[in-house]
């Protein structure tokens, strides 16, 4: 059943996020034929030239804030609607565990997330679609390469990075799922009550982590790349459990403290 909830959020939230995607690809090459392509010889007035780049570069950097922007946006929509709103009585009525639509709300939204990064990237790769910079791009990641291909301790800290961010990442969107799980329980202003407990976890989360590191540092003291390594797996950790923490947290509400009124 947890399979068909994903598929049946993709296919909701694919409407959304994939003309997003097109419109930037698209918006990524005409800027790339202005600033690479003999743009000049189609528009010979240097005012209309002027004019059309800066508004397509405007509109390439107002669709990249508004692709991950979205994200987030649907993030919330999403698990507020169908669980906390008024979709909630469809919801609940499905046999279906709570912990089921909060996994699959997480894993479809950190996909997109992660898709997101993806289109921006290649966005930014059809920019500089340019022989001679596609040329010091290569050659810059070749001379990365070489100087990490034989460091163990390069190749495990970009590793621990990846990890530690999709943890994060993970952390991040559990801890807004909670913030509405807890602010659902308010009578009058449930979104202002969610903000207000967003704000409470948020400073939980950086006290916690604050007097968490300096208890470690002080406990174990390392040094030295092994510091580095057991830092970033300390921290690793601490966010696995904040997320185990958040996600225990909101199935408890939906299970038991659930409140559609």
């Amino acid at each position: 059943m947890l399979a068909k909830l994903m598929k049946y959020e993709f296919r909701s939230t694919a409407r959304t996020f994939l003309p997003i995607y097109g419109a930037l690809l698209a918006t990524a090459i005409v800027t790339r034929f202005l600033m690479w392509g003999d743009s000049q010889a189609i528009l010979p007035n240097s005012f209309a030239y002027n004019l059309v780049s800066m508004l397509v570069a405007f509109l390439f950097v107002a669709l990249l804030v508004a692709v991950f922007a979205m994200v987030l946006i649907i993030t919330l929509q999403r698990y507020y609607k169908n669980l906390l709103g008024e979709e909630g009585y469809l919801s609940m009525t499905l046999p279906v565990k709570p912990w089921q639509h909060i996994t699959s709300k997480l894993v479809v939204s950190c996909v997109w997330f992660l898709v997101s990064g993806v289109v921006a990237m290649l966005s930014f790769f059809i920019l500089m679609l340019n022989r001679s910079i596609l040329t010091d791009f290569f050659y810059f990641f070749q001379r990365m390469f070489d100087m990490i291909r034989w460091n163990r301790d390069v190749v495990l800290a970009l590793v621990e990075l990846a990890v530690l961010g999709l943890v994060s990442m993970v952390c991040s969107t559990l801890l807004l799922y909670a913030s509405m799980s807890m602010g659902q329980l308010s009578h009058r202003s449930r979104k202002l009550a969610s903000f207000g407990w967003f704000l409470v976890f948020w400073l939980a989360i950086q006290l916690v982590v604050g007097f968490a590191t300096r208890g470690y540092l002080n406990l174990f003291s390392p040094t030295g790349f092994t510091a580095g390594h057991s830092l970033m797996w300390f921290y690793i950790l601490l966010m696995a459990a904040l997320s185990a923490l958040f996600f225990a947290l909101s199935n408890y509400m939906l299970s038991h403290k659930l409140n559609l009124e």
